[in-house]
């Protein structure tokens, strides 16, 4: 058997005995291979926020469902390097204000529908965006 996200040996009990070592030693190979950057690690997070202003910050997760209780002020809180996803919910209720940004593709959105994503990124001091449009 193997664990589902990184495919990890784990022995079927009762019916593997004695191969625990060498499924074992497979396990830390395949750990050094996602540390040393041979197998790719994907960390995403997902979180869930309610708000009246709000960080555009990737510690809140990469992925983030930005609820607004009230007209929102986004603020830029990435660092070099940083990205993340932001679904905004109720716009067509409350009125977003967004950060100065570099708007990719197109002119800086006015958000109006209930569900809104835009893709944010920094490089150097440069807050990147695109957005993505309405979600359906």
């Amino acid at each position: 058997m193997a664990t589902t996200t990184y495919a990890l040996n784990t022995p079927t009990p009762g019916a593997e005995e004695d191969t625990w070592g060498g499924l074992l030693n497979d396990n830390f190979d395949d750990v050094d291979d996602l540390l040393d950057g041979t197998t790719p690690v994907k960390c995403i997070r997902w979180d869930t926020v309610t708000l009246g202003s709000a960080a555009i910050d990737p510690d809140a997760g990469n992925i983030v469902d930005y609820t607004m209780a009230a007209n929102t002020t986004f603020t830029d809180s990435l660092a070099d390097g940083d990205w993340i996803i932001t679904h905004i919910l109720g716009a067509d209720t409350y009125t977003a204000t967004l950060p100065t940004t570099t708007w990719v593709g197109s002119s800086a959105p006015t958000l109006s529908a209930a569900q809104e994503v835009i893709q944010w990124w920094k490089k150097g001091s440069t807050l990147f965006a695109v957005y993505a449009g309405p979600a359906a």
